[in-house]
């Protein structure tokens, strides 16, 4: 059991290019969905917008003065202002300087020259400390009271507030839109992550890095139980075929098994070569987590039976495999070093899971005192205390028949269905 893999690719799939499709119909674009924010604009797009339609009110004011009262002084030194409107477009790259000119131009081309500085204004809101913000505001409102005098030859004190409000309004909006694209951009980044995560992390625990990328360093102490298979005589049928046939096989054992436990509410911890691992009750809690896990090694089993069936019809070697089951408390959380992260549960009851399905003969699961303990499983079959590899403790072992239907007081879904043999 070498070469341990996350379970987005199984080993066919890797020698294909293929995304498995144990995992892949449950993934895609679930995290881009839901954190992925809506399009905008792009920045020069905005920027010519916004050119051309000042621009075009720019003209168009221009233009009617010049037919009503024909050239003026005044018209002539707006007219000449008129290239400071071309300088909306370097506003997000200059933004400071576009709203210097744009303020000189009220003064030298009212009306038309108030809208340059709205516009600028905007644009440097976010760009600019909170006491530059109230000395641009104080400057652009005092240039248009001052320009309005000098039109209309007279201080109209009525129309001080409008001219104090307009550009606090632009200004306003200029930080609410930075504040919101600054959310966007974390939504996009949010989403991004989660795609990256996916493709080695289990679903949930990619969900829960999305939401909170804290949850990266969490380590957590948490009860559940730990499921092991493996294929028996895997090694000697390794040695008989082409490694193109090994592979085969294996992505066909894993793809279908890891429907299985997605199924059963487990997670995929990792593949070892032809076994699994799956978690039950973390990273996020599973009620009857133990019995969870025993009804999911029933059905890998079953599954197997099918794939066999399939396998006898088609002249491809059939296989069978042994199951180990174990509850208890673990260590849950993201471990690795830099270049590779890893989410995995540690223990002792990790061991004893997996020295069970060392121990499970083909076609047989056998369960934990631990794990009978919490689901209560009443045709399990004791088979004496067993010394497990590496451990000093005795471990008291049970056999869980497979063949006949699932005890339906064991099914919290539907406690009343009894699940018939196939």
């Amino acid at each position: 059991m070498t070469g341990a893999r996350r379970p987005g690719r199984s080993p066919s799939d890797s020698a294909s290019g293929q995304s498995s499709p144990a995992l892949s119909a449950e993934r895609p674009d679930r995290w881009d969905t839901a954190l992925a924010p809506p399009r905008r604009l792009p920045p020069r797009v905005a920027d010519a917008v916004v050119l051309a339609v000042v621009g075009s009110i720019y003209a168009g004011v221009l233009a009617g003065r010049v037919v009503v009262h024909g050239w003026s002084v005044h018209l002539v030194v707006a007219a000449a202002f008129a290239p400071a409107v071309a300088a909306l477009w370097w506003r997000r790259s200059r933004p400071l300087l576009v709203l210097a000119i744009a303020t000189a131009g009220i003064l030298l081309a009212y009306p038309m020259g108030g809208a340059v500085a709205l516009v600028a204004l905007y644009t440097a809101a976010p760009r600019m400390g909170t006491a530059l913000r109230v000395a641009a505001w104080a400057l652009v409102s005092v240039c248009e009271m001052a320009a309005r005098t000098i039109s209309e030859h007279s201080l109209a004190l009525s129309q001080v507030p409008l001219d104090a409000a307009v550009p606090a309004a632009a200004l306003a909006l200029g930080l609410y839109t930075a504040a919101r694209n600054a959310y966007l951009d974390q939504l996009r980044e949010r989403a991004l992550m989660a795609r990256a995560l996916a493709s080695f992390l289990p679903p949930e625990v990619a969900e829960l890095v999305a939401a909170s990328p804290s949850a990266l360093s969490l380590q957590q102490e948490v009860d559940v139980t730990i499921l092991f298979s493996d294929i028996r005589g895997f090694s000697t049928f390794a040695e008989q075929v082409t490694p193109r046939q090994v592979a085969h096989l294996v992505g066909r054992h894993i793809t279908a098994m890891a429907h299985v436990v997605q199924a059963h509410g487990g997670i995929l911890d990792k593949f070892a070569g032809d076994a699994v691992m799956a978690v039950f009750g973390a990273p996020n809690p599973v009620p009857g987590h133990a019995a969870c896990a025993v009804r999911c090694a029933i059905a890998m089993q079953r599954r197997q039976a099918e794939l066999n069936a399939e396998a006898s019809a088609l002249g491809i070697p059939v296989s069978s495999i042994g199951v180990g089951v174990n509850t208890g408390t673990v260590i849950a959380g993201t471990l690795g070093g830099e270049g590779r992260l890893d989410y995995t549960v540690l223990g002792d009851a990790v061991n004893v899971a997996q020295r069970l399905q060392a121990e499970a003969m083909a076609e047989e699961i056998l369960i934990s005192a631990a794990t009978l303990t919490m689901c209560d499983w009443p045709s399990a079959e004791p088979t004496g205390t067993r010394a497990l590899k590496g451990r000093s403790g005795l471990v008291e072992v049970y056999r869980i028949p497979w063949a006949g239907p699932i005890e339906a007081s064991f099914r919290p879904d539907n406690p009343l269905h009894v699940e018939e043999s196939s």
